[in-house]
């Protein structure tokens, strides 16, 4: 994944997202889409995932990930939500843990109302 903002400066998004944080706001970072599907072929593609969205997470600040999976990002050639067989699904599952459990040990701090523990 890359982010490239659109009109702006990386270090001026930055103090914007900062100063929205210090207003109590929560800022993420949405991925997939309509236009932007999202597909996980591999195990190299997904830890090239995992290691770029936790670089994007980390650069910017952001709170968190929006997942928006349309069209070919979900569609499925057999098992179930459940037990899925499809190797894009099974690595997307193990990458979104993943950068959830990389973002919980960065940032969430125990007794944090937002986040649960």
């Amino acid at each position: 994944m890359t982010f490239d903002p659109d009109g702006i400066s990386q270090l001026t998004l930055q103090k914007q997202i900062d100063t929205m944080q210090l207003r109590g706001k929560k800022i993420i970072i949405s991925i997939g889409g309509a236009n932007d599907p999202v597909s996980l072929n591999d195990t190299n593609q997904r830890n090239i995932f995992i290691s770029s969205m936790m670089t994007i997470i980390n650069s910017y600040g952001f709170d968190g990930m929006d997942i928006d999976l349309e069209g070919s990002s979900i569609s499925v050639s057999g098992g179930t939500i459940a037990n899925p067989t499809d190797a894009k699904i099974i690595n997307l599952i193990y990458a979104i843990r993943k950068i959830m459990d990389s973002y919980r040990t960065q940032y969430v701090k125990e007794n944090d109302p937002d986040h649960g523990s």
